[in-house]
């Protein structure tokens, strides 16, 4: 089986750049082009928040700081990758949660290298069900690191 594309799921955690490795290995393999993937964790709401749960712009500060860390992982993985040779690779980051985003994202690559859940983690970036919503919700091959 040969692979054209894969998407990998970036986060903060020091098993990123492992991660990262395995997906670009296979990637140049398979002469596949590489897609890191850093899903900022914003919540999407639907209409309005009422004014208490707005005050004093807490909604669009909270966004921006998690923009923000999306987009320092991303600009790891782009150092990462560039610096292991000539490799076809884009990051995107995503202003959605992790499991929506990977899916949707997930359905139009070749393979999703995704991480386990960690349950003792003592801040989890990666919800306990995360691989079975992957695996279930991209109908693509799903290799969990």
């Amino acid at each position: 089986m040969s692979y054209r594309s894969i998407l990998v799921y970036l986060d903060d955690t020091d098993r990123t750049p492992i991660r990262v490795a395995l997906a670009a290995a296979l990637a140049r393999k398979h002469q596949a082009h590489l897609i890191g993937l850093a899903p900022t964790g914003i919540l999407q709401m639907p209409g309005k928040p009422r004014p208490a749960l707005a005050g004093n712009e807490y909604i669009p500060f909270t966004s921006e700081n998690l923009y923000q860390r999306a987009r320092a992982v991303a600009d790891a993985f782009e150092a990462q990758v560039h610096g292991l040779g000539p490799l076809s690779f884009e990051s995107r980051v995503d202003e959605a949660e992790p499991g929506p985003s990977t899916i949707v994202h997930g359905r139009t690559s070749d393979l999703v290298v995704i991480p386990q859940s960690d349950h003792d983690a003592p801040t989890p970036t990666v919800p306990w069900d995360f691989p079975p919503l992957v695996l279930m919700g991209t109908g693509r091959p799903v290799l969990v690191v």
